[in-house]
């Protein structure tokens, strides 16, 4: 009889201490992304710059970006114009991406995709995207 409990035992003890850990990592990714939707959506950002390979673009001179907890984004142009479009961020793997539509066109356009998190904190991102020979660089500052 105790030769079957042990082994039962034994699985079912494994299976708690697995499904824990799952748990603990599941709640940390949840506080790190937490804490970038708290970042992201505490004020107005502006796009301080924008370079693409190397050469800095002054299309998003004077743009803002209002970010909002369900994940939508609202890019404003200097003549008022607000597009919105989708946002995430994932504290844990330093990504954040954008989705303006198509038909925002440029400059919003140039900020689709998934970006590396390349330097932050609670007043400024600085992103990096690349894309095949392509390498994209942008710095926020809230205002």
């Amino acid at each position: 009889m105790y030769k079957i409990f042990i082994p039962i035992l034994a699985v079912v003890f494994t299976l708690s201490a697995i499904s824990c850990k799952k748990t603990i990592a599941e709640k940390i990714e949840e506080k790190q992304t937490d804490y970038v939707v708290l970042a992201m959506t505490n004020g107005m950002w502006k796009m301080s710059w924008f370079k693409e390979d190397g050469v800095t673009l002054t299309a998003f001179d004077n743009y803002e970006f209002k970010y909002y907890e369900n994940y939508t984004v609202d890019g404003i142009a200097p003549s008022g114009v607000t597009v919105r479009g989708n946002w995430t961020g994932n504290g844990a793997t330093l990504t954040t991406t954008c989705d303006f539509p198509m038909s925002a066109g440029a400059p919003l356009t140039k900020i689709n995709g998934s970006w590396k998190i390349t330097r932050n904190s609670w007043t400024f991102v600085e992103a990096q995207q690349i894309n095949g020979t392509i390498i994209k660089t942008m710095r926020l500052d809230k205002k």
